[in-house]
Parts: structure tokens; sequence; C-alpha cells
């Protein structure tokens, strides 16, 4: 579903405009004009590894945990 939603965003920037103010509070107009992020396809956990590892070293999250457990 979530590589389905990243196809959809990206091929649709217009009509997700809307979307993105409605839960960001954003002003429609402001989000039309912005760049946009480009959402992946894929997920590979060596890319998620050191965002765990920092957010445990700044407070954020309790515990080191391996990434794979998000996937699961």
């Amino acid at each position: 579903m979530l590589i389905k939603a990243s196809a959809y965003a990206n091929a649709h920037t217009a009509e997700t405009a809307p979307i993105l103010a409605k839960y960001t509070g954003f002003d429609p107009a402001v989000i039309a004009r912005m760049p946009r992020s480009h959402y992946l396809a894929t997920l590979d956990v060596q890319d998620i590894q050191p965002l765990i590892d920092a957010s445990v070293k700044y407070g954020i999250v309790p515990a080191v945990f391996p990434a794979r457990d998000l996937l699961l």
C-alpha cells in the first residue's frame, strides 16, 4: 500500500496538494509553489538504522533496535 501511495503522490503533486494542506495547516497556495519531496518506491533497512541510532543518542527513542523489526 505504501508503495502505491508513494507512486501516486509522485505522479500527482497537484492533486495531493490539498491533502498536504489539510494535514499540515499550510496554505494550499504556498504548497502549490513549494518544491515537493519525491517519495521512494523501495525501503532498505540499511538506510533506516542510522536514524534509529541517532534517535537513541538524542533521547527520542529509549533503546536501539534492528531496523528490520520495523518491516515485519
